[in-house]
């Protein structure tokens, strides 16, 4: 809920009027369409579904916020796993140790 309710604020921010029920119907479908592995020219599935589920708003304003938007996540879910890339990298050093002492 907490994605629906940033994505909504993001989107009356950038000018898009957006009703929040609309909003929350309608981003559990664009994130499942997003996770498409469907792709022309950097142009997918997520930007069509912006499109045709959101009719109100003009194309270049909702694929400009889209592309806002992927970026916002993309930074989200990496700050998400900067506390964990230390831990990660010493258990990936130990496995490599432990495949070199086992095969000597």
């Amino acid at each position: 809920m907490t994605m629906v309710g940033l994505t909504w604020v993001g989107a009356r921010a950038f000018g898009l009027q957006v009703p929040l029920g609309v909003m929350a119907i309608y981003m559990p479908i664009i994130l499942l369409v997003t996770s498409l592995p469907i792709n022309v020219a950097g142009l997918g599935a997520a930007q069509a579904a912006w499109l045709l589920l959101l009719p109100w708003a003009s194309g270049p304003r909702l694929l400009a916020f889209q592309v806002l938007w992927h970026l916002c996540t993309s930074a989200g879910i990496l700050l998400r796993g900067l506390p964990f890339v230390r831990r990660v990298a010493s258990e990936i050093a130990g496995g490599r140790d432990a495949a070199q002492t086992g095969g000597a």
